[in-house]
């Protein structure tokens, strides 16, 4: 399992779904938004090539250690 903590900074996360995109299985990479306002979960879908129900979103904004707990959850 590949687990992808994302919030905001667009240009840094669509640069890393570039790089991880055909590199492993979709069904393996899964991605945790922290809140992220300047893009949505279908956004991150369509980057990182995953289905919908590979990325999870909060709507409060958890912080680094707190969505690092949550990917561990």
């Amino acid at each position: 399992m590949i687990a992808i903590p994302t919030h905001n900074r667009k240009g840094y996360v669509e640069l890393c779904a570039n790089a991880l995109n055909g590199t492993v299985d979709a069904t393996d990479v899964f991605v945790f938004d922290d809140a992220s306002t300047s893009y949505h979960a279908e956004n991150l879908a369509e980057w990182f090539e995953v289905p919908l129900e590979h990325v999870h979103n909060t709507s409060s904004k958890l912080g680094p250690d707190g969505n690092a707990m949550r990917i561990m959850r």
